[in-house]
């Protein structure tokens, strides 16, 4: 890895900023608490508590480096603290690893854990380097989007005499994420099962941080006809116990490291991220165990996500290997590998199961249902839609394919800066519309149905056939039902695309068609458009799954 990838240049800035001296160990006490309470019980609070030491190094003019010593874990219940004393491993990990973070201009940039560091104690350093987090402003207020534990969003900071108050937009942290990982998610208006706000203190000294104090608070509402709310409040302060000069050792024995930011990393939610590797024979066990379950819903449910995680730590080859051995079913019919290749939803899982499709391995209504699924995965890749395209020469599943790809395309275009166009795969995809459609749409009804259907989802990658299109609404032998598909094709074409001339014709001749007996108007591409395709200029984020 590149050195500079976790030592990021030192930006100069002129602004006054928050300077840890180099050859002065900072060091801290970190406590916070986390505690739950249910409204209108009376089994009061339960939680736990973790106080520690924690020294800061300056390495060099951004560059520093964290250990954290004497963590202590205690459990929180309604009669007492409890000493959590068996969890010695726990604390022990806490100890084990420094972590090298660069802060520049009041914020954390870069985190360079090294190699083997728990996910979980990642996790606790980056809560307390998201606490010194600041702004240099001189002004009193400051509105500025930044990243820490919970997200990219917007804090806002006050100044309030010697105090500065940093208050963040949870709720807009949690929108972003989920935007990301639903690729059509909608806002909801209001949303009121679920309130959290974060608050924080920071007493600034000459040079350093010297206090900071936060309260997050999370409130859930519980469903209709439910009593109470869940509250989970967080505590958490961070104080400046001395400054002292002295010379951080074993500096250069440290690794380089594995780039990260602060943001937070759910444990079992990546192989890569989780630190370890699946092979075959674990995810062939897992299937023999799901097999063995009969009635534990919940065990079933863990062990199923289990799988999906080993597939997706797995290479094609090893996936191939793993089908030989492990495609078995159940006693109750049920084949779990083949359900969890789409869970799995990685790429060596999806070019598998669509590999399996083309071999008719799969029955033809199960394989229209995995195309389904395959359609919603929301970051495909342009060899996801190869595998596809692999789909479009085996009569049975054309139709299905057709649907799947274009939506495949839609989604890869839409998170792409580069025109989509270029990708190869797109291309043969785009020309085999192009080929179904023909000239003004002379083949088979069914097939043009669907071809017209799947220009509808893919959107401006299709912006190429709007001439095919013009032919399709042009021809008087062509079905009114597919003349009308034809128009809503370019629900997701921008308004602006060139349409290559010709709609008046087939707008005018379609309002002189006697089964539309419509008034006679001179329509021009604008005005068809906004008739027909009043999502025009907002998008239409609806794709056409289904061959009905």
């Amino acid at each position: 890895m590149d050195q500079q990838l976790c030592h990021p240049e030192c930006i100069a800035s002129s602004s006054p900023d928050i300077s840890y001296q180099r050859g002065v160990r900072y060091t801290y006490r970190y406590s916070t608490t986390i505690a739950t309470t249910l409204q209108g019980s009376t089994s009061g609070r339960n939680g736990l508590a973790l106080d520690c030491v924690v020294d800061i190094d300056a390495i060099s003019k951004c560059h520093l480096m964290m250990q954290i010593r004497n963590p202590q874990i205690k459990r929180l219940s309604p009669q007492k603290e409890h000493s959590v004393q068996r969890l010695k491993s726990l604390r022990e990990s806490l100890e084990r690893s420094r972590l090298k973070f660069s802060l520049q201009g009041g914020k954390v940039t870069a985190l360079c854990p090294q190699e083997g560091e728990q996910l979980w104690t990642l996790n606790i350093k980056r809560a307390l380097l998201s606490m010194i987090q600041t702004s240099r402003t001189t002004e009193k207020q400051e509105v500025v989007k930044e990243t820490d534990l919970y997200g990219t969003c917007t804090s806002k900071y006050e100044r309030r005499g010697p105090l500065l108050v940093k208050t963040r937009n949870l709720r807009q942290c949690q929108q972003d994420r989920l935007a990301y990982f639903w690729s059509h998610s909608t806002r909801l208006r209001e949303d009121t099962t679920v309130d959290s706000k974060l608050q924080c203190t920071q007493r600034h000294g000459t040079t350093v941080m010297e206090e900071v104090n936060c309260t997050e608070i999370i409130s859930m509402v519980p469903l209709s006809g439910s009593t109470g709310v869940v509250k989970t409040q967080t505590v958490s302060t961070l104080t400046l116990l001395r400054a002292q000069k002295g010379t951080p050792s074993g500096v250069d024995t440290l690794g380089l490291g594995v780039l990260t930011d602060l943001q937070f990393v759910e444990e079992g939610a990546e192989g890569k991220a989780r630190g370890r590797t699946s092979s075959p024979q674990e995810a062939t066990d897992t299937v023999r165990k799901l097999c063995g379950l009969t009635s534990d819903q919940q065990q079933l449910s863990e062990l199923f996500l289990l799988l999906a995680f080993q597939l997706r730590a797995l290479s094609l080859p090893q996936l191939k290997t793993l089908w030989h051995d492990a495609s078995f079913k159940c006693r109750n019919d049920w084949q779990p590998l083949l359900d969890g290749l789409p869970a799995c939803g990685s790429e060596e899982c999806i070019v598998l199961l669509t590999d399996l499709i083309r071999d008719e391995e799969i029955e033809q209504e199960r394989a229209h249902s995995f195309l389904t699924t395959i359609a919603l995965i929301p970051h495909p890749s342009p060899h996801i839609i190869g595998s596809v395209n692999a789909l479009l020469k085996t009569p049975e599943v054309r139709t299905k394919a057709l649907l799947t790809g274009s939506s495949l395309v839609h989604l890869l275009c839409q998170r792409r800066e580069s025109p989509c166009s270029l990708i190869p795969q797109v291309q043969s995809f785009i020309q085999a519309l192009k080929d179904t459609l023909g000239e003004g749409c002379g083949g088979e009804k069914p097939e043009l149905l669907y071809a017209l259907k799947a220009v509808g989802n893919a959107g401006l990658a299709a912006s190429a056939l709007i001439p095919q299109l013009n032919l399709c609404m042009q021809s008087h032998s062509t079905p009114l039902e597919l003349r009308l598909t034809a128009i809503q094709a370019f629900r997701r074409i921008p308004c602006n695309a060139d349409a290559g001339g010709g709609w008046s014709t087939p707008g005018e001749s379609l309002l002189t068609d006697n089964t539309l007996r419509l008034s006679r108007l001179a329509f021009d591409t604008a005005r068809v458009r906004r008739v027909f395709l009043p999502s025009c200029s907002s998008g239409d984020h609806r794709h056409h799954l289904t061959q009905g």
